[in-house]
């Protein structure tokens, strides 16, 4: 009597054993798709980040002559003078003059 019974009960069990073991593979699955995206969304926008800064490097390299004209200050000679003069350059375009004429160059 119990036979039938119990062969119900465990059938019934192992469907929603089934059930459960199947709807925690979707949702394992679901997560492993989002983390997924998230690390490719992530190498993308790295990979146009640094994209992108070699476009305003080249952009500042093609461009160098006239930074120096647009202020009138002369071109360095050297290396060594343009990393001197480049950051005075930079100061200035970035914080302004505080000298008596609106284009002073360095050392002058």
């Amino acid at each position: 009597m119990l036979g039938p019974i119990l062969g119900g009960f465990f059938h019934w069990v192992g469907n929603v054993v089934a059930s459960v073991t199947d709807l925690i593979g979707a949702v394992v699955k679901g997560l492993l798709t989002m983390v997924g995206g998230v690390v490719g969304a992530h190498r993308w926008i790295l990979g146009s980040a640094e994209t992108f800064g070699e476009l305003v490097e080249s952009t500042f390299d093609l461009y160098r002559r006239a930074r120096y004209e647009a202020v009138r200050w002369p071109l360095p000679a050297t290396p060594a003078e343009e990393q001197a003069t480049g950051r005075a350059l930079t100061e200035y375009l970035c914080w302004g003059s505080v000298a008596e004429t609106p284009f002073a160059r360095p050392g002058g």
